[in-house]
């Protein structure tokens, strides 16, 4: 659960801002930020499995969303979109203060994905580090790997997705547990600092789809 770090209310989303909606729908739902108004916000609408989906007016939710990398949420009900607007958009009004939290409000899913690690320190001719996958979420990794790898390190890390291929991003070691008897592998949490712009949103689709798919097999409707 997030925990406030202020309570002085942060500005709406601009135009263009990706956002998460959540409490709407069983899923969480990804979009942008397509126009506001006053207290009312404009998303585009949200799709699953190629279809745009709809919300009943009167239906409230919370909309979460990055401000310079602080994590904000603020809550909103469903509404009729102003004349003129078109149906690909669905409009919300803001029913509550837009509050910064202090810790990350990502979605952690478990996903077993083949992973390769370089140090930030590494020659080029060293040789990638295997791991796989345990969980994931938009800003960090639990995985398994042989190695040396000590907390505050550096590294470089390329992630096989299914649906997108290899996704290179920089992280940091956060967490190194015991290693195992069996495989020889450590269990090491990483926090991601940084990586191209496309990397970080395939990175949050991904997650978000996975999420969605557990969703479903939960549901009975996988």
């Amino acid at each position: 659960m997030a925990t406030h770090v202020s309570t002085d209310e942060a500005p709406l989303p601009a135009t263009g801002t990706p956002v998460s909606i959540e409490g709407a729908r069983a899923e969480v739902l990804a979009s942008l930020v397509a126009a506001q108004e006053g207290r009312r916000l404009g998303l585009d609408r949200p799709r699953l499995g190629g279809r745009p989906i709809t919300i009943r007016v009167g239906q409230h939710a919370q909309i979460t969303f990055r401000a310079r990398q602080v994590p904000c949420a603020f809550r909103v009900v469903a509404t009729d979109a102003p004349r003129g607007r078109g149906d690909d958009e669905i409009w919300f009004e803001q029913t509550g203060p837009v509050e910064r939290h202090q810790r990350r409000m990502e979605f952690r899913v478990d996903d077993a994905l083949q992973a390769r690690l370089w140090r930030a320190n590494a020659d080029e001719d060293d040789e990638p580090i295997p791991a796989v996958t345990e969980n994931l979420s938009a800003s960090g990794v639990l995985l398994r790997a042989e190695t040396r790898l000590e907390v505050a390190d550096s590294v470089q890390i390329v992630l096989q997705l299914p649906e997108h291929g290899a996704l290179t991003l920089e992280g940091r070691v956060v967490r190194v547990g015991p290693r195992s008897r069996e495989t020889g592998a450590r269990p090491i949490a990483l926090t991601f600092t940084g990586g191209p712009d496309d990397a970080e949103r395939l990175l949050r689709s991904h997650v978000l789809e996975r999420q969605r798919a557990i969703r479903r097999r939960e549901l009975g409707l996988a």
